[in-house]
This record gives C-alpha cells, sequence and structure tokens, in this order.
C-alpha cells in the first residue's frame, strides 16, 4: 500500500478543513429552520401564521413575560380552507435549546385545579382577543383543556373550517419548571401541512 506523499497529505488537511469551514454549526442549522415562512409579527406578543390554507392567530401576552414557572398559555385562532383536523398529538413548542415540548394533557392541567385556576385568573388582565383577526366569521370552541365549571367535555382532536373559527387556549408544561427566554416556535401540524408561528419569550 503506498503512503500520500507530503504534498498529497497537505492538499487532504487543506480540503478537510475548507470542508469544515463550510459546515454550518449546530446553532447555524437551528437558526435556519426558524426561519418561518408564512409567519408575521402583529404585536409584541401576537404571531400570526397564513399561507392561504391555513390562517393561524397565537397570542401569549401573559405568558411572554411571566414564565418563571412551568406553564406557558397561548390564546389560540385557527381555520383551514378546506376539512381538516387538529389534533392535540400535533401541536408543540419548540425552545431556543432545540427541545421539542408537546401540548400537555387535560389530566396533567387538571391535576391542581387551584393552581389551573389561579393561572387563568392571573391571564385575565393580559387577554388578548383573537376573535378580531378573524373578520365576520362564527366561533367554535376550542375544548383541548377545560374547568370544572366550563361544563364540556374534554377532546383530543377538532374539526377545522373557514368558518366558524377554532378558538381557545392552549397549555404547555416545561419538563424544566421554567420557560428560558428567546424565541421559541409553535408547531401546529393539520391535515394540509404544519403551520409554524414565533413566540418570543422575554
Amino acid at each position: 500500500m503506498r503512503h500520500p506523499t507530503r504534498r498529497e497529505a497537505a492538499i487532504g488537511i487543506a480540503s478537510l478543513a475548507l470542508g469544515l469551514a463550510h459546515r454550518p454549526s449546530a446553532g447555524a442549522q437551528r437558526r435556519e429552520t426558524r426561519e418561518l415562512p408564512y409567519a408575521k409579527v402583529l404585536g409584541s406578543a401576537v404571531s400570526e401564521y397564513n399561507d392561504g390554507r391555513a390562517q393561524v392567530i397565537a397570542a401569549y401576552y401573559y405568558s411572554q413575560r411571566q414564565h418563571a414557572g412551568p406553564w406557558v398559555l397561548v390564546e389560540l385562532g385557527f381555520r383551514t380552507r378546506s376539512l381538516d383536523v387538529l389534533r392535540r398529538d400535533h401541536i408543540e413548542i419548540e425552545t431556543p435549546a432545540g427541545d421539542i415540548v408537546p401540548l400537555s394533557g387535560q389530566r396533567r392541567w387538571g391535576a391542581d385545579p387551584n393552581r389551573a385556576v389561579r393561572l387563568l385568573q392571573q391571564a385575565t388582565p393580559t387577554r388578548h382577543q383573537v376573535r378580531p383577526y378573524f373578520g365576520g366569521a362564527s366561533i367554535n370552541r376550542l375544548r383541548f383543556f377545560s374547568r370544572p365549571q366550563d361544563g364540556y367535555t374534554v377532546v383530543d382532536l377538532e374539526d377545522s373550517f373557514w368558518d366558524p373559527v377554532l378558538i381557545g387556549d392552549l397549555l404547555f408544561e416545561s419538563p424544566t419548571g421554567a420557560w428560558e427566554p428567546g424565541r421559541h416556535v409553535l408547531s401546529i401540524g393539520y391535515g394540509h401541512g404544519v403551520a409554524a408561528l414565533p413566540l418570543d419569550l422575554k
């Protein structure tokens, strides 16, 4: 077996170094995946996704600054041009570190009713109605979460139309007990695609 000459070895090392220099870092790759087509920021804590097939509004005024605890609250409005299904297990948040946090389950959220009621009461003054972003469309309640006084059954999937619009709360629990500041990405999978919106926590 012939050993490479000194010149060939030098060329090989230079090629390897050049290849590494052009290889994007994990951080750069993550930033690239965080480019969010069809999404825009409408206010300090309101985002919209609209690709012509789905329109999504996410408001998170309370949680933008109140995220030292485990829960993040997002007020959601969702509709699709064609009949689609919105599923609980197709909704998640990606953190700035790249971790994936799925939408909480009702059992976990309702395990401490006092905590649930307290968080919703604290969020009330900063709630931002998402309904006006959908014009004169009628409304269907999104029933992914419930309190005893709400009087309706929680479901794991909802049919989506252009009218009526699905409106309701999304709740996510951090596995670490708190949420880091920075850009998070809310992803909502539905029958014809994935809507991805920025959530900027301060």
